[in-house]
């Protein structure tokens, strides 16, 4: 969670959110929603406007048997002065 760039708290606000929320399953489809769907489809307007806004919402689907998935590639973001966190998902039943 470091490397998408959530804090130590935040990554466990996370964990502990999702971990009740995702139904048990063998395997788990994890990806993560890009920055220009987020733009088109999930418009966020915050005032006033954040110096870093890290938004990370995340495509979970349920598998009984294991899938090959890509690598994400993931780029950290750098944390300067007012700093806007959002996480969320979609849950693919």
């Amino acid at each position: 969670m470091s490397l998408l760039g959530l804090n130590q708290k935040e990554s466990i606000q996370f964990k502990k959110y999702w971990l009740k929320e995702l139904e048990e399953a063998n395997y788990y489809e994890i990806k993560i929603l890009e920055k220009l769907f987020l733009d088109e489809n999930m418009n966020l307007i915050i005032t006033p406007k954040p110096d870093t806004l890290i938004r990370l919402n995340f495509y979970f689907k349920p598998h009984s048997e294991k899938i090959e998935l890509n690598e994400p590639t993931i780029e950290t973001p750098k944390r300067n002065g007012f700093t806007v966190v959002e996480w969320g998902g979609l849950l693919d039943n």
